[in-house]
């Protein structure tokens, strides 16, 4: 008798019998077994968040240039190209917004005075609007790719 609740245990532990999954599609007809979970850390931003965070990262980029012992390094959207000159671009999240900058990426050939006036002025711009249509693509490639993970 032991050996056959041995062999039922195992049997009942290794796979469900094919009832159990009809019995669960019946009280939740979109649910589906799964593998192993996709786990999303971070909350999908809407618009207003997207432009705040966009300007938040250029004003954190701002504070690091007039003081870079006073302020924690932040996600740079600037090089130094030597000789005084800056190079810089904007983000959000991770990625840059494409084309911002009449078709281009990026700007070159700035002085260090001009690089934080400008870095200023596209916070604001980036919080009243201007470069949602940049921001747009990036925030639906983002959702396509966790939607692509978790199929």
């Amino acid at each position: 008798m032991s050996s056959q609740n041995s062999t039922n245990t195992s049997a009942n532990t290794n796979s469900r019998p094919v009832g159990y999954m009809a019995r669960i599609a019946k009280l939740a007809p979109a649910a589906k077994a799964v593998k192993q979970l996709q786990i999303t850390r971070s909350k999908r931003h809407t618009m207003v968040d997207a432009r705040k965070a966009v300007a938040d990262k250029l004003l954190a980029n701002v504070a690091h240039l007039r003081d870079p012992e006073g302020n924690e390094r932040p996600d740079l959207v600037y090089k130094d190209q030597g000789r005084g000159l800056y190079s810089a671009g904007i983000k959000y999240g991770n990625r840059w917004l494409a084309g911002v900058f009449a078709g281009n990426t990026y700007l070159q050939g700035l002085s260090g005075t001009e690089l934080c006036d400008l870095l200023e002025g596209f916070a604001q711009d980036a919080l009243e609007g201007q470069f949602d249509a940049y921001i747009q693509p990036i925030m639906d490639a983002n959702i396509a790719a966790r939607a692509g993970a978790n199929d």
